[in-house]
């Protein structure tokens, strides 16, 4: 976790006890929190929130890949239209499920003060009065939607943290999908966009997958392949590392059927900054 990231939480929590109102709201430095969206794409802004594991998606990498998927949709038109696959996280953002005792339960309910007060001032989180449960230990579950487009992964990591909350986690689509896997490669992006068929909340029978890079905003098709049908191309190891690291992510196992023996199976990522961004 971020310095300062952590600083906020320890400072917000500390205006939070389980036994103690809160009476002061806590609002984060700027960089923490962007209440208003990155840019109208939001497809782009959770394509970048995925990519760099970041609580707010990175302004270089979303422009990126604004720029790119732009390009890439507009020059090659198999994968371009309505039908067409976009990125979509396995994971729905600015949302957040926790499971909490009853006694914080109760004051939310009764809109009374309590340990979560601080962190939803700071984060702009409104918790859903409606709670389900409760599940043993575990106590009720409820949900917690924030404004922007956070990344809920890092989102749980300050809940965790907070008295009275048990555990904290985020919620997705249900199955699989057609999709775009987005890569940070040497000099630029890749983008693999698949089209999935066949019972895809199963796990989607057959695949089409088109393979491109961007590097100094010149569009490169690599390649395209139907799974089951053609055999792998010499490409697939690089192309399919985003896409394992997906599928892995999503359904929390090494869910990667069609990945060759050769591919990364959990690639390290790099966040783009304003310093390494291409001028």
């Amino acid at each position: 976790m971020r310095p300062l990231l952590a600083a906020f939480v320890l400072f917000a929590l500390s205006l939070s006890c389980a036994d103690d109102p809160v009476v002061e709201v806590v609002s984060p430095p700027p960089v923490l929190h962007r209440p208003d969206v990155l840019g109208l794409d939001g497809e782009a802004e959770e394509a970048a929130l995925w990519l760099s594991g970041e609580l707010t998606a990175p302004g270089p990498l979303y422009e990126a890949i604004h720029d790119d998927l732009a390009a890439i949709r507009s020059e090659y038109p198999m994968v371009a239209g309505d039908y067409a696959p976009r990125f979509t996280p396995w994971w729905l953002p600015s949302v957040v499920g926790i499971l909490v005792t009853t006694e914080l339960k109760n004051k939310i309910l009764a809109h009374a003060p309590n340990p979560l007060d601080s962190l939803n001032t700071g984060l702009h989180g409104v918790s859903d009065d409606r709670f389900s449960g409760p599940y043993g230990s575990l106590g009720w579950q409820g949900s917690i939607r924030f404004a922007g487009r956070l990344h809920p992964q890092r989102l749980t990591e300050f809940y965790k943290t907070v008295p009275g909350v048990n555990n904290a986690f985020v919620d997705g689509p249900i199955g699989d999908y057609s999709n775009v896997y987005p890569r940070q490669i040497p000099g630029g992006m890749s983008y693999l966009f698949r089209f999935g068929f066949g019972d895809c909340p199963a796990g989607c029978e057959v695949s089409d997958f088109y393979y491109f890079r961007r590097v100094g905003e010149v569009t490169e098709f690599v390649g395209s392949f139907r799974t089951y049908f053609d055999p792998y191309p010499a490409w697939w190891p690089e192309a399919s590392t985003a896409y394992c690291t997906f599928e892995m992510e999503h359904w929390g196992w090494p869910y990667c059927p069609w990945a060759s023996t050769t591919a990364p199976s959990s690639p390290a990522r790099t966040v783009m900054t304003s310093a390494s961004a291409a001028p």
